[in-house]
Formats: C-alpha cells, sequence, structure tokens
C-alpha cells in the first residue's frame, strides 16, 4: 500500500487538500441543513457533521481500482478535489 508521507510540523499540501474536502463537506451539509429546515427539501436527511474526517481519510488513501461504496451519510465519500 502507498502511503502519503508526513511533513513534520508544517502543512504540506496533502494536509491543505484534505482540510479544504473537510470544509467542502461541512458547507454542503449545512446547506443541506437549511434546505431541509426551510422546507425546501421535503423528507428526512441524514447529515453527518463532525464526521467529515472519515470520508476525506478514506479517499485520500485509495489506490487505483480500489472502489468506495457510500450507503449511509456518503455525501462527502465521492472523492477528492485533487
Amino acid at each position: 500500500m502507498m502511503r502519503r508521507q508526513a511533513t513534520g510540523t508544517s502543512l504540506g499540501p496533502d494536509a491543505i487538500r484534505d482540510f479544504q474536502d473537510m470544509l467542502r463537506i461541512r458547507l454542503t451539509e449545512e446547506a443541506i441543513h437549511s434546505l431541509r429546515s426551510a422546507g425546501t427539501i421535503a423528507g428526512s436527511v441524514h447529515l453527518s457533521n463532525g464526521q467529515e474526517a472519515i470520508p476525506v481519510g478514506t479517499v485520500s488513501v485509495r489506490e487505483p481500482g480500489d472502489v468506495v461504496f457510500a450507503t449511509y451519510r456518503g455525501h462527502g465519500a465521492t472523492g477528492s478535489s485533487a
């Protein structure tokens, strides 16, 4: 398995990208919550605020040929912004 290397105490491009991905997921979830609260979205929504690192970490170590099945609260598990 090919793992990303730690960059010491500084934030490297992987950490910055991961943070941006987590922020994008959080903002999307907050928008979904606002739309649901306003009645724009009918039915239930299953938000995962506070769990953004799980799909980002999973996606960050994927290798070619790996498949991710996000079946529950999977809004963020579709891929990376890279």
